[in-house]
């Protein structure tokens, strides 16, 4: 018959089901116990253990039994020792009570003697606290009077040294503030004037080459009004001198007209006629180079030319441009000639 086992749990559903196989199973899995040897061992330990468990028995009897009476001998014979102890207790606490009276009849007599002569010492050693006390505050009031009246001596010298010490402080203090403040003053000058003649010196190179630039950029800036265009330093120069020969002008006038920055000569495109153009050239316009181009202007016209004044400026302000329109002088703004300036100016 074949079996089928899984697991474990087969095996032992197996082994219940055949009983006759569990003594060769137990044979083939240990086959070093002798089974029939094995239970007749086991039995004779149960009856030895049997045997001595019944000695024992009677063992445990016969000592509750000697306990019983040992407990009952040991009770009569405390109850006798407790009454004797007793007694004892009674007459000595009695005795104790006696001696314990007496001892405190003694103390008390003892410290009610102490506690008056401890009065007496007190108040004497207060007597003498008290008059030692009195002469130290004595003393050290005086020595404290005598400290007080030395401080204020050493304090009122003190004082006078620093008062004076700041007085020579605050005097050295004022001429060096006195010294310093006319340095400075004398810098802040230096410096101001340094700073006046950078100015100028900027200025000047400015206008330096501003009135470069329309020296040799005039056609170029005039080309669109004036034709035919050239320097006319030396033909108004020419014109000059003869009026001054024959006494129309001055020679400071003479002199005034030829150190303008630009004497240009054209004709106008729109009509033909020849122009001078009396140009002033600067970096930022000012009221004097509109009222010198105006006045040298006005000279050449003296001698029957047509003369326009022209302010030549790259930094404009508004109070200057309404100057200008009220003098009639043609603007230009870096290289750029104003129109509304230059029809104005041609209708003066």
């Amino acid at each position: 018959m074949a079996l089928t086992v899984r697991d474990f749990s087969d095996l032992l559903r197996i082994v219940n089901t055949h009983p006759r196989w569990r003594h060769k199973m137990v044979r083939a899995l240990f086959p070093e116990v002798d089974a029939a040897k094995a239970f007749q061992d086991l039995a004779e330990a149960k009856r030895i253990g049997e045997t001595t468990l019944a000695r024992l028995e009677k063992h445990i009897e016969r000592m509750d039994r000697q306990m019983k009476t040992g407990f009952a001998e040991a009770k009569w014979e405390r109850e006798i020792g407790f009454k004797e102890v007793k007694a004892e207790y009674r007459a000595g606490f009695e005795e104790s009570d006696r001696k314990r009276e007496a001892g405190f009849e003694e103390a008390d007599r003892k410290r009610e003697a102490g506690f008056e002569e401890a009065d007496r010492k007190r108040e004497a050693g207060f007597e003498e606290i008290k008059a030692e006390y009195r002469a130290g505050f004595e003393e050290a009031g005086r020595k404290r009077e005598a400290g007080f009246e030395e401080a204020g001596r050493k304090r009122e010298a003190g004082f006078e040294e620093v008062k004076a010490e700041y007085r020579a402080g605050f005097a050295e203090a004022a001429s060096e503030r006195a010294k310093l403040k006319e340095e400075m003053r004398t810098g802040f000058a230096e410096a101001k004037e340094e700073r006046a003649e950078l100015r100028r010196d900027v200025a000047q190179l400015k206008g330096i080459t501003h009135e470069d630039f329309y020296f040799k950029k005039a056609n170029a800036v005039f080309g669109r009004y004036l034709k035919n265009g050239q320097n006319a330093t030396d033909w108004v120069a020419d014109q000059l001198y003869e009026a001054q020969r024959t006494e129309l002008i001055s020679s400071n006038e003479l002199t005034q007209v030829l150190a303008s920055d630009l004497l240009w000569r054209g004709k106008l495109r729109t009509t033909g006629d020849e122009v001078v153009l009396v140009l002033e050239a600067s970096w930022f316009i000012e009221a004097h180079d509109i009222e010198r181009a105006t006045k040298r202007a006005d000279v050449l016209r003296r001698l029957s030319i047509n003369a326009i004044p022209v302010a030549a400026g790259r930094e404009w302000i508004e109070a200057m441009r309404q100057l200008a329109k009220s003098h009639c002088v043609v603007m230009t703004d870096n290289g750029k000639v104003n129109d509304e300036s230059w029809q104005l100016a041609l209708g003066a």
